[in-house]
């Protein structure tokens, strides 16, 4: 049996290869994250609301907390209802620790960013002065050698 011949794509047009790794990557990574921050954000608000850490709020469970919480944002004891309503935050103070929770993150990812394209500034400029010694040294070497 020969080996199978590979089809040469149709010209004009752009071979259909799915979604990007990146995308999906990226769209699991938020996922993950923003289920991370929900668990967070009630933990912290009822901690910030003078409370203990409230029982039975998993990070298992979250993921159906927020999405209860998207359908009914001023109902956090619906959201948790394993959890004893008085040890939950109000949604108030729920809110405004998400808020201020993504708001960290959005600062944090900001500055990761500004590092990362000052770094590859400055490891293009160190490519270039490099680039630039070494053509200097080659032309001022005699023809022939």
């Amino acid at each position: 049996m020969s080996a199978p011949v590979p089809r040469l794509p149709t010209p004009g047009r752009v071979p259909n290869r799915g979604v990007p790794d990146g995308l999906l990557i990226a769209g699991l990574a938020l996922l993950l994250a923003g289920t991370t921050v929900f668990w967070l954000a009630t933990e912290i608000a009822a901690v910030a609301s003078g409370k203990d850490i409230p029982d039975r709020v998993t990070y298992r469970s979250s993921a159906l907390a927020m999405r209860s919480l998207l359908a009914s944002p001023g109902d956090v004891a619906k959201a948790w209802p394993n959890t004893p309503p008085n040890q939950l935050p109000s949604a108030t103070v729920f809110w405004v620790t998400f808020g201020l929770l993504v708001l960290l993150l959005l600062i944090v990812a900001g500055l990761v960013f500004r590092w990362w394209l000052r770094w590859t500034a400055a490891r293009r400029a160190a490519a270039g002065r490099r680039k630039s010694v070494a053509e200097k040294r080659n032309q001022s070497l005699p023809d022939g050698e």
